[in-house]
């Protein structure tokens, strides 16, 4: 399938504009970000590891749109509930899901930051987070892992993307050293919050007694999901070697590399919290 085109010339034009007002350093990054999600994702549902088409899927922390415009784009009759805290991130989304011409698909909707998700019990089959549950406070997000929980229905999958690893010795946005093993009390002697990953025990847990998916597949499946075959042979080699290893504790190498990856499958008898 070919990677999703501009269509809207007008929409383009004024989401350009936006852009430069709003990421003056990095409006040409923030142009082409559907691209750099295209080659970065569109492989996990391609795979059908994780089914989007004919379902209904919460893109949580949307920024300005690039994943849903992805997901849009590969998923048969989707439909897509894409939110976020920020206007001007959902103004920016708006803009990109019509130049891409896929309004139709996606439902942009506002979350109040602190309080609960303006959807009822079980609404949802998937929910993505794609860079997203590290920018949550530490303190809140397990009750946003409850609340995502809450709006899954039982069966459905969490697909957790781009989320910096705190094993890691150097954070993965930041390209910081060594500031994901600071413990976040000393954030008061900086001045204000360090960007630290999520640890991998959080992800797993944290949503409640869910299956990892990947564990399930054999090396060559979790490579291929990875779009593995773009990396190079050493890293290959490397992820080879962690997924062996993941394999005999039962858990997928996502949990091992620098950005997490995890596909989690919530218990089809698993009554909503």
């Amino acid at each position: 399938m070919n990677a999703p085109t501009i269509v809207d010339r007008d929409a383009d034009a004024r989401l350009s504009a936006l852009l430069r007002q709003t990421f003056p350093e990095t409006h040409g990054w923030e142009y082409c970000y559907v691209d750099h999600e295209w080659s970065r994702i569109r492989h996990v549902f391609q795979s059908q590891i994780c089914e989007i088409s004919g379902r209904r899927v919460l893109e949580f922390g949307c920024n300005i749109g690039a994943s849903s415009i992805v997901m849009a784009h590969l998923g048969r009759r989707i439909c897509i509930v894409a939110c976020d805290i920020s206007e001007t991130f959902l103004t920016l989304a708006r803009l990109n899901a019509a130049r891409y011409g896929v309004s139709d698909a996606i439902q942009f909707v506002r979350l109040q930051e602190g309080a609960g998700l303006p959807f009822g019990d079980r609404t949802f089959d998937v929910i993505t987070c794609n860079s997203v549950l590290e920018y949550v406070k530490p303190a809140d997000l397990p009750y946003i892992q409850r609340e995502l929980d809450r709006v899954l229905r039982p069966g459905g999958h969490v697909v957790v993307l781009g989320t910096s690893n705190r094993l890691w010795p150097i954070e993965a946005h930041s390209r910081r050293w060594l500031v994901n093993y600071v413990p976040a009390r000393f954030d008061r002697f900086f001045g204000h919050r360090l960007e630290r990953g999520v640890w991998p025990r959080q992800i797993r847990s944290g949503f409640g007694p869910y299956e990892d998916v990947l564990a399930e597949l054999g090396t060559e499946q979790y490579m291929g999901a990875r779009n593995a075959a773009q990396d190079s042979w050493g890293k290959r080699g490397t992820l080879k070697l962690a997924a062996r290893f993941c394999a005999v504790f039962g858990l997928s190498p996502g949990f091992l590399t620098p950005y997490l990856f995890a596909i989690l499958r919530k218990p089809p008898t698993q009554p909503a919290r």
